[in-house]
């Protein structure tokens, strides 16, 4: 009996308290999604990360690309306020079909990331998302 008072007990502190933080601790987010093509053709396969700068306290979030579209809406979408955005482009490197890479899956096909460094690692693109009272819409075209 003793054991299953100290059980109750204790989640009902935890409900109380908030074991692990609150909802209110978490970042206000927005839905955000789009289209990405890269030389007017839509990226078949990559993803589009949302890096917080500018002040902005939250952490960064990232959606996948497939066929040409994204849709970050992980925890509730990307947090408010100012971020740069890093795309990657994924294709099957060309004569990989028997090449072993440690740590994939045999049968699993190597992909190459093949978007210049200015739209990752170099990245400018930069993405303010305000608090609204729903998603937003963002394409990205890229060009060579």
């Amino acid at each position: 009996m003793f054991k299953k008072t100290v059980g109750v007990a204790i989640i009902a502190c935890c409900g109380a308290l908030g074991c692990g933080g609150s909802l209110s601790d978490e970042p206000e987010r927005v839905l955000v999604s789009g289209s990405v093509t890269y030389a007017g053709q839509p990226v078949a396969d990559g993803e589009v990360r949302f890096v917080p700068t500018k002040g902005t306290e939250a952490p960064s979030c990232s959606a996948v690309i497939s066929g040409g579209v994204f849709k970050a809406e992980f925890k509730g979408g990307v947090p408010v306020g100012v971020h740069r955005v890093e795309i990657r482009a994924y294709r099957p490197r060309e004569g990989a079909g028997s090449e072993e890479v440690p740590g994939m899956a045999q049968g699993e096909t190597v992909k190459d990331q093949y978007l210049p460094a200015k739209y990752n690692s170099k990245s400018e693109l930069e993405l303010t998302v305000e608090s609204v009272s729903g998603p937003i819409t963002k394409d990205f075209a890229l060009e060579e």
